[in-house]
């Protein structure tokens, strides 16, 4: 290769651009050698089943795509010099994405899908019937540019929970059963130990709050550790605060957003984490001894709110963080609630605390904001326009991020 020389940032930045896209351009373009190959090698006409010591055609998508001759499996892992396990994988999400996610194979064939993204939600419609693999492609293949990995998956598994809710309460009930705290007590390495949990969504968020009020009442105490260390000795602070029958005072907030979809589905949305529970899951909740259940007024996200001081006050900061959900900048899946409350135009510059002019912005990008040329409007409820330093032009909303024309 040539070395690079005598670039400008922004020369440097689109040369980047440029060869990502390549390779975004190759990788599509083997993922179509990959369906061409698999299907060239596809079931022997007439072959019965094998005894186990031979060679068979093997499964490797859902119901619907074709199998493919073992050998040929193994050929393939040698030309890509990979696994056989990875070459099943990477052959069975190709066919997946082929023959059962037609919409979003059509994305990823003009380039529109990262192939890497397409193969996120291939790996989770393989066990799906036809019927709900297709609910899914029709849910997922619009946005799946759009947002950013942790949001993708998010959005397939509700689109498997909104299209089937009894099955999706069955894995609940299923998934309920593998709860578990393993204490490695017994395998201690330099005086340490692993803990590795699976807990309930609600437990999980009180026991989040519990650490996080125990690690700063070390900190106020005059322990100088680090945040990750405090809270591995909250941990212990609690146990012995139960055995010796105190309790950590904590309280936690679940926010549950219900709305016509998910409603006749039979679910609610958590805010925390932005995922569906079933709503026999929040009844549970409710009903846990010691819970207390306070219900908020509903805020209408389309009011136009005001005040007239630089405080925004409570309603209005509710009101732009349930718009937005994240941060309101290009692709950043930053929590609204932890971010910055941002006046678009700012308070000296004459803006004024209300709806369209104030947004969720994470504290690294509300700095971005203030001290670059990055630039931004509000053009209608939850709906922001983004203007880069170098002319490049975005559109976000909620449910994602849009590359716009300059």
């Amino acid at each position: 290769m040539e070395p690079i020389r005598d670039l400008t940032s922004a020369e440097a930045l689109d040369r980047l651009r440029g060869a990502r896209r390549t390779a975004e351009i190759a990788e599509a373009r083997a993922l179509e050698f990959a369906v061409t190959y698999a299907e060239l090698n596809g079931p022997r006409p007439g072959q019965e089943v094998a005894r186990l010591d031979q060679l068979h055609d093997v499964p490797l998508a859902g119901d619907g795509a074709p199998s493919v001759q073992e050998d040929a499996i193994a050929e393939l892992a040698v030309a890509l010099r990979m696994s056989a396990h990875a070459a099943r994988s990477y052959l069975g999400d190709a066919l997946e994405i082929a023959h059962r996610l037609p919409r979003l194979w059509r994305r990823v064939r003009k380039v529109q899908v990262p192939t890497y993204r397409a193969r996120m939600v291939a790996a989770k419609t393989h066990h799906l019937s036809p019927k709900a693999a297709a609910y899914v492609d029709a849910k997922v293949a619009p946005i799946a540019h759009k947002v950013g990995p942790t949001r993708l998956m998010q959005l397939v598994d509700e689109a498997i929970t909104l299209h089937d809710h009894e099955q999706a309460a069955a894995r609940a009930a299923a998934a309920a059963e593998q709860r578990h705290v393993s204490v490695y007590a017994r395998q201690p390495v330099d005086g340490q130990v692993d803990v590795v949990a699976r807990l309930d969504h609600a437990d999980a968020l009180e026991l989040e709050a519990a650490l996080a009020a125990v690690a700063e009442e070390l900190r106020a105490a005059g322990d100088p550790g680090a945040l990750d260390v405090r809270r591995a000795k909250a941990l212990g602070v609690l146990a012995r605060r139960h055995l010796v029958g105190q309790t950590a005072g904590h309280r936690v907030q679940i926010y549950v957003h219900v709305d016509a979809e998910t409603y006749s589905a039979g679910t609610a949305r958590i805010e925390h984490g932005n995922v569906l529970a079933t709503l026999d899951q929040v009844s549970a909740w409710c009903a846990t001894a010691g819970t207390s259940v306070r219900v908020t007024p509903v805020i209408d996200l389309n009011d136009d709110l005001a005040r007239q001081s630089y405080e925004p006050g409570d309603l209005l900061i509710e009101q732009t963080v349930l718009r937005s959900v994240t941060c309101a900048h290009p692709f950043c899946e930053r929590s609204a609630r932890r971010a910055d409350i941002d006046h678009i135009l700012a308070w000296l510059a004459g803006g004024a605390s209300h709806s369209l002019n104030l947004a969720p912005l994470c504290r690294f990008h509300h700095r971005i904001k203030t001290h670059s040329s990055w630039e931004y409007e509000q053009i209608r409820p939850g709906v922001y326009l983004w203007r880069s330093p170098r002319g490049r032009r975005f559109g976000t909303t909620r449910r994602g991020t849009d590359e716009l024309p300059p």
